[in-house]
């Protein structure tokens, strides 16, 4: 299939912006883009809170939803919501676009999964403070509060490594700073929201430890909030990490642009590691008066790396053990209560993939 040129891509996605809200009515209203089916939604309220909707003229979703491509070609362009896993699982069963009119815009941290075959219907985003807001807060100094989102899930959301490494450049940050830092947590349960801090104790020893180890890493104590109680107060001294390494499970948040909407800055606009401090980038859409996506395109240079996932899948997908093992996992899945959508030999493959290819800096 005929690949879409960049200018022809970056004109799709400026109209479709200016077109508003308003048009993406039918997205919203009629559904019929999404499979009827338990298994994923299952999966969704798995990653709860984060899986939330939210609006904007990209039509933001989930593909893993996404009934086939061609309904999805309807309402392109559209931003894709899912972490690593759930976007392979996609690209594993649509190995190339099947509509010319097909335009998918894949979360920046996730663009070296995207197989060489979409590379000419997709393009890439990052979720962004203005430049004017994170100036103003960093040059103002007024930095009070720090605040982690921590799901529970597994060590695929975060390595007990990763997250030592973290802590010990946070605490290193938070000692140059010129004021007192609070050190606050938003912490999830898989498939719960809005854990009562009072449980963390009695009900939820793991987030009681989880808590303990961040306190023993920062040397500061570390209070679990609920997002309520966050607001309150409103985020404007606020900075944030979500503890998602490399983004497995989900990757563009609800919880992470309702922070931002509301001035919270993401640490990685300080520290410059992780998608909030892109290099000038040709399109920017807004998503509220504090935020806005930046819009990137592939380059050649990284199309070794797109090989390596284009060989990695089509190997799984030329395996006849691993294929047939992935074809009947949904069907037994819907016999089960859980949340895979997926073989656990893909899972694997997804995870390995995402360790090597995920991009920490945009």
């Amino acid at each position: 299939m005929k690949n879409i040129s960049e200018s022809s891509i970056r004109e799709r996605i400026v109209r479709a912006s200016a077109e508003g809200i308003a048009a993406t009515s039918g997205f919203w209203e009629e559904r019929s883009w999404s499979r009827k089916g338990r298994t994923a939604e299952r999966f969704l309220e798995f990653i709860v809170p984060h899986s939330i909707e939210y609006f904007h003229a990209m039509r933001p979703l989930f593909v893993l939803l996404a009934r086939n491509n061609a309904v999805l070609a309807h309402f392109s362009p559209l931003i894709v919501r899912d972490g690593a896993l759930s976007l392979l699982h996609y690209f594993y069963h649509h190995p190339e676009p099947s509509v010319a009119e097909q335009l998918l815009l894949i979360p920046g941290k996730l663009r070296n999964l995207v197989p060489e075959a979409w590379i000419g219907q997709s393009a890439w985003y990052l979720p962004r403070t203005t430049r004017t807001t994170r100036d103003q807060l960093l040059d103002a100094e007024r930095i009070e509060d720090f605040v982690f989102i921590l799901t529970l899930i597994d060590e695929r959301q975060a390595s007990p490594k990763w997250l030592a490494a973290q802590l010990a450049n946070i605490r290193k940050w938070s000692g140059q700073q010129p004021g007192k830092i609070s050190f606050k947590c938003l912490v999830y349960f898989s498939g719960e929201f809005q854990v009562r801090k009072e449980c963390f104790v009695e009900s939820y020893p793991y987030a009681f430890e989880m808590i303990a180890k961040l306190q023993a890493e920062l040397g500061s104590p570390v209070t679990p909030v609920t997002l309520p109680e966050l607001l309150q107060r409103g985020l404007q001294r606020t900075i944030f990490l979500d503890v998602n390494e490399v983004d497995f499970y989900y990757s563009d948040s609800f919880i992470v642009h309702e922070l931002m909407r509301r001035g919270a800055l993401n640490y990685s606009s300080v520290t410059g590691s992780a998608g909030d401090r892109p290099e000038a980038l040709p399109v920017v859409l807004p998503v509220s008066l504090l935020h806005e996506f930046e819009i990137g395109f592939h380059q050649k240079e990284e199309s070794f790396k797109r090989l390596r996932t284009s060989e990695a899948l089509a190997s799984f997908r030329n395996n006849p053990v691993l294929a047939r093992e992935e074809l009947s996992y949904p069907v037994k899945g819907a016999f089960r209560s859980g949340k895979k959508f997926c073989s656990p030999a893909f899972e694997s493959l997804a995870y390995d993939l995402a360790q090597e290819l995920f991009r920490s800096c945009p």
